[in-house]
C-alpha cells in the first residue's frame, strides 16, 4: 500500500476585510493545485497499485486543492473530519501586524502551554490522538491493524495494494506520519515534519519483522511546482 500526504495548496488568509477563517485558495494555490493534479496523475499512471482513494480534510484550502486532484483521476473524494487541523483563534477581520503578533507571542509558550493550545481552543494532545484514532479507524476498515508492537511502528494485516491520497494540512500531515511510523506525540507536528504547500510525502509499506512497516521516502517534495511558487 502507498500512502500519498498532501498538504493543501497556498489558502487566502487575508480577504479585503483583513483574516479570513476558512479561506479557499490564492490565485498562487489554484496553480499549485492544478500542477499536483498532474503530478499525482502521472505517478497513479505510471504505477498502478490496485484501488485509488482520496481523503480530504474538509477545510475550505482542502477542498479546492483536491478538486482538481479528483478531476484529473475520476475519483470522488471523501470527506474524513478527523483530517481538519488544530483549532486556532477567530481570526476573521484581523490586519496582518496583529495577526503577526499572535504567532510570535504563541510560539513563546512553554510545553505546558503548548499542550494547552489556544483558549477556548482544542487542545493539542486532543487534536493528535483525534488524528490518531481516526487513521486507525479508517485504515481498520481497509483491513490493516496495528500490531503488538506498535511502538516499533509495526502494523500487521495491511493491504499490499491500493493508494491512499491524503489531503489536509501541516499539523495534520505531522501527526499522520507520527501515528504512521509509531512516534511520541508533540505539541508542534508542522514544526517536527515540516511541508510546503501542495507538497507530496509518500509512505510505502514493507514487510519487517513478521509485521508491515510504512516507510516514510520522501518529506514534503515540491519537485512538482516551479520555483516561485513554493510556499510555505
Amino acid at each position: 500500500m502507498e500512502l500519498l500526504l498532501v498538504r493543501h495548496a497556498e489558502p487566502a488568509w487575508m480577504g479585503p476585510d483583513g483574516g479570513v477563517n476558512d479561506p479557499g485558495l490564492t490565485e498562487r494555490g489554484r496553480r499549485q493545485a492544478r500542477a499536483l493534479a498532474a503530478v499525482v496523475t502521472s505517478r497513479v499512471e505510471a504505477n498502478p497499485r490496485g484501488d485509488t482513494q482520496i481523503w480530504v480534510s474538509p477545510a475550505q484550502r482542502s477542498v479546492e486543492t483536491a478538486a482538481p486532484v479528483a478531476s484529473a483521476l475520476g475519483i470522488a473524494p471523501q470527506v474524513r473530519p478527523w483530517l481538519l487541523e488544530a483549532a486556532t483563534p477567530d481570526f476573521t477581520g484581523m490586519d496582518p501586524e496583529t495577526l503577526g503578533k499572535v504567532w510570535q507571542i504563541a510560539r513563546r509558550r512553554d510545553l505546558a502551554e503548548w499542550w494547552q493550545g489556544f483558549p477556548e481552543q482544542e487542545d493539542l494532545r486532543t487534536f493528535t490522538a483525534r488524528v490518531a484514532a481516526g487513521l486507525e479507524a479508517d485504515l481498520a476498515a481497509l483491513g490493516a491493524t496495528r500490531a503488538p508492537e506498535a511502538s516499533a511502528g509495526l502494523w500487521q494485516r495491511v493491504p499490499r495494494s491500493g493508494r491512499l491520497i491524503i489531503i489536509s494540512h501541516a499539523g495534520t500531515t505531522g501527526a499522520l506520519i507520527a501515528e504512521l511510523l509509531g512516534l511520541p506525540a508533540v505539541p508542534w507536528p508542522w514544526e517536527r515534519f515540516p511541508t510546503g504547500h501542495a507538497s507530496i510525502t509518500p509512505l510505502r509499506t514493507t514487510a519487517l519483522a513478521g509485521g508491515v512497516l510504512f516507510a516514510l521516502h520522501t518529506l514534503g517534495d515540491v519537485a512538482h511546482l516551479p520555483p516561485e511558487d513554493h510556499t510555505r
